[in-house]
Order: structure tokens, then C-alpha cells, then sequence
């Protein structure tokens, strides 16, 4: 951009001083062709580069080694144009660049070998009429060409030491080359000085420029740092949400695993309840059974009982009838003892009879006394079966409450094992789209990678941009405005 800038400024001068007439060369401090008039293809290559014309570099750079060893161009009769060279030095540079201006003598001399020509005819006149009047004009005319030689080349030198001053003046625009006549040359520096008012209004936009993109700069470098901040923080925030979607992943597999163990648990004791109840639905058919079987057992004791109450009742008249046979047999001995001998057989018969009598007497008293006992043990075996049948009762009601129980456990188990199933379905799910979340989310993480690197270029670049900025603030601070 420099360059083009500097080539820019060498054909302004060239057009508004010389117009176009002249070559005008800029040779950088290392022989580089910075910018050229005539030979525009060869910007930026060294003289020594064998694309230039030989003549074209040849000169250049003999007018170099004479700009670096601060000496003049030796005027020659062998080159048919005048040379002029300057060094400009820009800001801080260690060595100084040269402006080489190289005009043609018939250019240059033009008005001056017309004036000649015309001298020349009026002095062959003159010296066909007087030789001493032609000698005498010839050597007028040749102090009016000195003079006019001078007069001529003075405001050259002038813009020469102008532009000189100019370029050695740390890039000062705020001067301008005084106009002392007002013929081409005066033209010519007009519009120089036109040409620097104008490269003044431009270096001075281009510095307000410079500002205003600095501060651009400045504002988006901030911003471009508080993106990068922000995304390395959604970086770290990503990372810590894939660590946990991770953790998540673990526990939705730890809980479906828990679940599927959970429903094979519950399954096995819905198993085991379904086992129990069949057993206590047993349980109590045999308790309805044994039940039943006390109650018909309780109700033959109670008949056994009502015929141990019949057979005492019949005890009883034995019992009376023996006491009566007693009566009997005592009467009948008394009436035999009063009938004497006769009476003694009917004595003995009653006395056997008496006998029998007692012993009968005897055996039904051991008879009550056994019916007695045995009613006895019929009482308590009765007591017995009714403690059992009230017992076997409220076992039957224990065992229909525990067999619905169990019913209802079992129905629990159930809705456990389906609340199971369907809890190891959502857990197999949410595994699932755990799992897709922990994808989405490593893509995530990779898109936000890329965009990270997106900003630390951006970063590189942002600065990037400001070094150009500060080279280019640099540049235009060498000018004043």
C-alpha cells in the first residue's frame, strides 16, 4: 500500500511538474526499485535484476553509490539529460531513500536552444554586415544564455532544495515552495504546492482515519477478548455439565439395572405370596375341616354324655330296686325266722337273695361311681373340644384373614412387579436419552471447540490488524500537518 502510494505521488509531481516529461525514480536504501515513471512492471526488484534494462539500472544505481557518498551528479557530454537526485528519509528510517529526477536536455533546453538558434541567425546576419558587431553578439548572446541558463535552472534549483527541504523536514506538509516567476517552472510549483495542500488534507484524513479504525480496534479487540473469555467459561461450564450428564448416564444404568434386580425381586416374592396363599387357603379348607369334624366330635360327646345321664338314671332304680329287694329279704327273714324250721330254707334263699341284693347294690354304686368319673372326663373332654372348637374357630378366622391378606399382598406384589417393569422401562429410556444427550452434548462440545479456535484466530488476527494500524499511524506520524 505504501508503495502505490509513493508511485502515486511520483506521477503527480511528474504530471503537474514536468509534464510527463521527465523519468522520476525512488531507490530504496537496499537498490529496490520502489517507484518509476518509465518502468512501472519492475516496482520492487533490485537494479542488479537482469528483467531491468541495463542502461536504465546502470544509471540508477551509479546515482545511488553518489546520493550515499553525498556527491552530485558530474555533468556528462555523453548522457543527453540532466540529472537530479535527493535523499527522503522517513521517521525513523537508518538510511535514506533517493529521488532520482532525470530530465532530457532538449526538454530542458528547449526554449533555450530555440533563443540560441534564433541569436545564431540574427548573428550570421550580423556577420555578413560586421564581423566586430557579430563577434560582439556573439558574445552577448552568450552571456544573455549563461544568464538565461541561470535564470531558467535558479526556481529548478529551488524546488530541488524545496523538496529537499521538504523530505529532510521530517515530512513537513505545512510547507510550501515560495513561486518567483510565473512561467512553466512557476506553474509547476503551483501545482506542487496544490499537490501538497492536497497530500496534507489527506494525510490529515488519513490520520483522523487511523484514530477512528484505533479505536474501532481497541472496541473490538475488547470484545473479541470478552468472547474468548466467555467461550473459554461455556467451555469449562460444558465440561463440567458432560461430566455430570456422564454421572447422570452411570446412574440412569445403575438405576435400570436396579430396576430390572427390583422386578426379578418382586417377581420372585409375588411368586413366593402366590405360594404362601395357596398354602394358607389350604390351611384353612383343613381348619373348615377340622372345624366341622370338632363340631360332629363335640356333638357325639354330648349324646355320649345324655347316655351316661340315661345309664346313671337306670343305676338309680337298680339302686332302688336293690334297695328294696333289701327290704324284701329283711322281711322275708324276719317272717322266716318267725316261721322257725319251716321258714329256714325261705331263710337262706332271702339271705342269697340279700346277698345278691348288696352285691348288686355294691356294683351299681362302683357302676355310678364310674359313670361319675367318666361323666366327669365327658365334661372336661367337652370343655376341651368347645376350647378347641372356639380355638380351631378363631384359627379359621385368623387363616381366612391371613389368606386375604396374603390375597392382597399378592395383588400389592403385582402392582409393585408392573410399577417395577414400567420404572426399569423409564430407566431403560432415560438411559437412552441420556446416552443421545451425552452425544448432542460431546457435539456440542466440538462445535464449541472449533468456535474457540475460530476466536483465538480471530484474536491473532484482531492483533494483527492493530500492528498494521500502529505501522500505518507510524508512517503518517513521520508527515506534519
Amino acid at each position: 500500500m505504501a508503495t502505490d502510494f509513493i508511485q502515486g505521488l511520483v506521477q503527480k509531481l511528474n504530471q503537474n511538474t514536468f509534464n510527463n516529461q521527465a523519468v522520476i525514480s525512488v531507490i530504496s536504501q537496499h537498490q529496490h526499485l520502489v517507484a518509476s515513471t518509465l518502468y512501472q512492471e519492475y516496482l520492487g526488484e533490485n537494479l542488479t535484476s537482469a528483467n531491468i534494462p541495463a542502461k536504465y539500472a546502470q544509471d540508477l544505481i551509479q546515482v545511488h553509490q553518489l546520493g550515499v557518498q553525498q556527491q552530485a551528479p558530474t555533468p556528462s557530454n555523453d548522457k543527453t539529460y540532466f540529472e537530479l537526485v535527493t535523499p527522503i528519509q522517513f521517521g525513523n528510517m537508518q538510511e535514506a531513500w533517493y529521488v532520482v529526477v532525470q530530465l532530457d536536455k532538449t526538454i530542458a533546453f528547449s526554449k533555450v536552444n530555440a533563443l540560441e538558434a534564433m541569436l545564431n541567425q540574427k548573428t550570421q546576419d550580423l556577420n555578413t554586415n560586421v564581423l566586430l558587431s557579430g563577434f560582439i553578439g556573439l558574445l552577448i548572446a552568450s552571456i544573455l544564455i549563461v544568464i538565461l541558463v541561470r535564470y531558467l535552472t535558479r526556481p529548478l534549483h529551488s524546488m530541488v532544495h524545496a523538496l529537499r527541504d521538504l523530505a529532510q523536514g521530517d515530512g513537513d506538509l505545512t510547507q510550501r515552495l515560495p513561486i518567483q516567476s510565473q512561467d512553466e517552472i512557476g506553474h509547476a510549483i503551483r501545482w506542487l504546492n496544490t499537490f501538497i495542500a492536497g497530500l496534507q488534507e489527506s494525510t490529515q484524513h488519513t490520520i483522523d482515519t487511523c484514530d477512528q479504525v484505533d479505536d474501532k480496534i481497541q472496541t473490538t479487540h475488547s470484545h473479541i477478548q470478552e468472547s474468548h473469555r466467555a467461550l473459554e467459561e461455556n467451555q469449562m461450564t460444558l465440561n463440567q455439565s458432560v461430566a455430570a450428564v456422564e454421572e447422570l448416564a452411570a446412574s440412569a444404568n445403575q438405576v435400570a439395572q436396579n430396576a430390572q434386580d427390583s422386578m426379578r425381586s418382586a417377581q420372585e416374592v409375588a411368586t413366593l405370596v402366590s405360594k404362601s396363599a395357596a398354602v394358607i387357603h389350604a390351611n384353612v379348607e383343613g381348619a373348615v375341616q377340622a372345624s366341622q369334624l370338632m363340631q360332629k366330635a363335640s356333638a357325639r360327646i354330648q349324646g355320649l354324655s345324655q347316655a351316661n345321664q340315661r345309664v346313671g338314671d337306670i343305676l338309680a332304680d337298680i339302686n332302688a330296686i336293690a334297695d328294696q329287694t333289701n327290704l324284701l329279704t329283711l322281711n322275708a327273714a324276719i317272717e322266716s325266722a318267725r316261721a322257725g324250721e319251716a321258714g329256714r330254707g325261705f331263710a337262706v334263699v332271702a339271705d342269697e337273695v340279700r346277698t345278691l341284693a348288696q352285691r348288686s347294690q355294691s356294683s351299681v354304686e362302683d357302676i355310678a361311681n364310674t359313670l361319675n368319673e367318666f361323666r366327669d372326663i365327658v365334661e372336661d373332654v367337652l370343655g376341651m373340644m368347645e376350647t378347641t372348637l372356639a380355638g380351631a374357630q378363631q384359627g379359621k378366622e385368623a387363616s381366612e384373614d391371613a389368606y386375604q391378606t396374603m390375597r392382597e399382598t399378592q395383588k400389592r406384589m403385582e402392582s409393585i412387579v408392573e410399577y417395577n417393569t414400567q420404572t426399569a422401562s423409564a430407566a431403560e429410556q432415560q438411559s437412552a436419552v441420556t446416552q443421545e444427550v451425552s452425544q448432542h452434548i460431546a457435539q456440542v462440545h466440538t462445535h464449541l471447540e472449533y468456535t474457540h479456535h475460530l476466536s483465538a484466530q480471530a484474536q491473532a488476527s484482531n492483533q494483527s490488524l492493530i500492528h498494521l494500524n500502529q505501522q500505518l499511524q507510524n508512517i503518517v506520524a513521520r508527515f506534519k500537518v
